[in-house]
């Protein structure tokens, strides 16, 4: 009985851990991580949104994660290689996430690694 609590723990420990208190959704091949400051529907908007641009439709993968703190938005663009590349293209999506997404709130566009680790911070428009 208590091995069986035990293993029962350390599966919910995992999974806590594993996602990072973060949650998913997914779109083609973007993969969409968001905070508890995010609804579900500001997500799914997001999301939305991309697919509609064309962003995260083909065989790459692509992962970006949206966060909030106080009345900023933040989208963290994993650069899957580590390399900072096209800066402005991603400001873009930025600024197209504010306009068309979340009525014009600032959104602050950051450049990471696979584990959401800064490789660039490019700001908001």
């Amino acid at each position: 009985m208590r091995r069986t609590y035990f293993i029962s723990f350390l599966i919910i420990l995992f999974i806590s851990c594993s996602s990072g208190g973060d949650k998913k959704l997914s779109f083609g091949s973007l993969d969409l991580y968001y905070t508890s400051d995010i609804t579900t529907y500001e997500a799914e908007d997001v999301g939305d949104y991309f697919s509609g641009i064309g962003f995260g439709i083909g065989d790459t993968k692509e992962v970006v994660k949206l966060s909030k703190s106080n009345d900023r938005y933040m989208v963290q663009f994993v650069m899957p290689d580590g390399q900072v590349k096209l800066e402005n293209i991603w400001k873009r999506y930025g600024k197209g996430i504010s306009q068309n997404v979340l009525n014009g709130a600032p959104v602050d566009v950051d450049l990471c690694d696979e584990k959401f680790n800064s490789l660039k911070f490019l700001g908001s428009d």
